[in-house]
């Protein structure tokens, strides 16, 4: 009967502790990763596959916005964009956006940010 219940507790335990590492790795640690330095002021606003080695990113560093390419070669910065780039193309990125959001993640991001507008309506 003890072999039993051992088995039992080994069986309901060991989902439930697999759980939690992956819930953690999910969703804990992303949000304080600036916390612990993997934030910041750098983000990639778009990326453009052209072929299977080379790529065109459109890079915010701080308030300018920079067109780099990487490819089998290292990454070369081609333009530092005008000045606007960021306002003039927000909403274009926006539309796209929404059109990516065919994937899980992008349906539960999509439904966080609805849910978090609402909230600040209050």
């Amino acid at each position: 009967m003890d072999l039993y219940f051992a088995y039992l507790r080994f069986f309901l335990a060991f989902p439930l502790v697999i759980l939690l590492i992956y819930l953690c790795f999910r969703y804990v640690i992303p949000r304080f990763a600036p916390a612990l330095g993997m934030g910041g002021n750098v983000q990639i606003m778009e990326r453009v596959v052209l072929n299977t080695r080379t790529t065109l990113f459109v890079v915010r560093v701080g308030d300018e916005y920079l067109l780099l390419a990487s490819s089998a070669n290292g990454v070369t910065l081609l333009k530092v964009l005008e000045e606007g780039y960021g306002d003039k193309y927000a909403g274009v990125r926006l539309e796209n956006k929404q059109n990516d959001n065919l994937n899980f993640a992008g349906f539960l991001n999509y439904f966080k940010s609805v849910s978090t507008e609402w909230k600040n309506k209050k």
